[in-house]
């Protein structure tokens, strides 16, 4: 697992490959596959992002991964410079995810965009029957701009005959989760 960090401002610690953090404010680019922890018992650390978030990528190549917050919360807020937000791709069985143990997701952003992306000899299709999660939380609220619609359009998906995008009540928590609906109309049933 690795961790890049650009442009952050935060209290960081490294032990057995995870990140250690207080409060951590992205103002540029946080991208890799790995933990971030909270540093010390008690309250949970915020991740406020202003930057770019990538989960699975370690350089400029794409790939997919999971990033963890472990006992943190993250906040998508406005940005005065950034213009993307966070950066997911989908694979045939998998994806980009963060996964949020013990805290929250508030993804906003306003006036900046998440991006989707399909992965390089992928193509979504009608009737795949599969389900993606790129954010799972106790609690999220979604109200970003994001590509979905027009990613999906492009494949030939409309919302919601063929797709459906949004935040789902998923076990003890919720996931911002896409599916694509089986051959017979139904929703695939989660593994």
């Amino acid at each position: 697992h690795a961790l890049v960090l650009l442009q952050t401002n935060a209290v960081l610690g490294m032990r057995n490959n995870d990140l250690y953090a207080a409060d951590l404010a992205n103002a540029g680019l946080l991208r890799g596959a790995g933990t971030i922890r909270r540093r010390s018992a008690g309250t949970n650390f915020t991740v406020v992002n202003e930057g770019t978030i990538r989960p699975g990528d370690l350089n400029s190549t794409s790939s997919i991964g999971t990033l963890i917050f472990d006992g943190g919360n993250l906040v998508q807020t406005s940005s005065p410079t950034q213009t993307v937000g966070l950066c997911f791709e989908i694979d045939t069985n998998s994806c980009d995810m963060i996964m949020i143990t013990n805290g929250t997701a508030t993804i906003g952003g306003g006036g900046r965009t998440n991006l989707f992306a399909v992965m390089a000899g992928f193509s979504p299709k009608p009737r795949m029957d599969r389900v993606w999660d790129f954010i799972r939380a106790d609690t999220i609220t979604y109200t970003a701009t994001d590509n979905l619609s027009s990613l999906m359009s492009a494949y030939g998906l409309s919302e919601p005959g063929e797709y459906t995008f949004g935040v789902v009540n998923a076990g003890s928590g919720q996931v911002l989760r896409l599916r694509i609906k089986g051959t017979d109309g139904s929703m695939l049933t989660l593994r």
